[in-house]
């Protein structure tokens, strides 16, 4: 807003806020939950990549909770979609971790693979590379949460402004690795609730994301101006 003010001058009864993007809610179907006691807790990451570690999105710190659990007895499964490879760990981290990489996927293909999954992390920082930042929650988390996975995301710059309720529809992080990992713990032990954030958070997604919301609302705006 203060950029097309204060640089292109567009005057400010003529800015409008619409949360969220016109994106294909009718991909995602309820997903048939398993007992978590006979597979393992699937857990991913998704992201392109765009600078080394991908600490932008916070990759560095999905390695990092992945190598904490392999020397556990957590029944846990590590997965990572997007344009990293098993190169982009170090010796060490190969060592003491079990990634799966999956690559960048097409959109029909991303959706079905994602819904396999069980909780999506998004460690994501802001103005990490030459001052990039994204949006609440990335792309990759709402697809997934449309999946029915359950999105734990940051907010490192307080976008959610009351969208999402933390705790209920998504699980709010910061990129503190020990904090991360305490969570994921409860999660490990408490599946129900997994079930119960995910579920809500697909709801909640449908409902920002609706042709309503985005599409129509858009159309109106720019009504008003032909």
């Amino acid at each position: 807003k203060k950029y097309l003010i204060d640089w292109l001058g567009v005057p400010e009864k003529n800015i409008f806020l619409l949360y969220g993007v016109p994106i294909p809610v009718s991909l995602s179907n309820p997903k048939k939950w398993v007992e978590k006691n006979k597979t393992p807790l699937k857990i991913c990451f998704a992201a392109k990549k765009y600078m080394k570690r991908g600490c932008d999105k916070g990759f560095d710190v999905f390695i990092e909770i992945a190598k904490h659990f392999f020397s556990t007895d957590f029944n846990i499964q590590f997965h990572c979609f997007g344009d990293f490879k098993i190169n982009d760990l170090s010796e060490n981290e190969l060592k003491f971790t079990n990634i799966y990489f999956h690559g960048l996927l097409p959109p029909i293909e991303y959706h079905e693979q994602i819904s396999k999954m069980d909780i999506i992390i998004s460690p994501n920082r802001c103005y990490t590379n030459g001052g990039d930042i994204d949006g609440f929650p990335t792309a990759s988390v709402i697809e997934a949460g449309l999946n029915q996975v359950l999105m734990m995301c940051s907010d490192p710059l307080n976008n959610n402004q009351g969208y999402f309720n933390d705790g209920e529809e998504i699980i709010i992080i910061s990129d503190n690795i020990n904090d991360i990992i305490r969570k994921i713990e409860y999660l490990y032990f408490n599946e129900n609730k997994i079930q119960e954030i995910a579920s809500k958070g697909r709801e909640k997604i449908r409902t920002l994301f609706s042709y309503e919301n985005t599409i129509q609302k858009r159309v109106e705006i720019i009504r008003k101006f032909i």
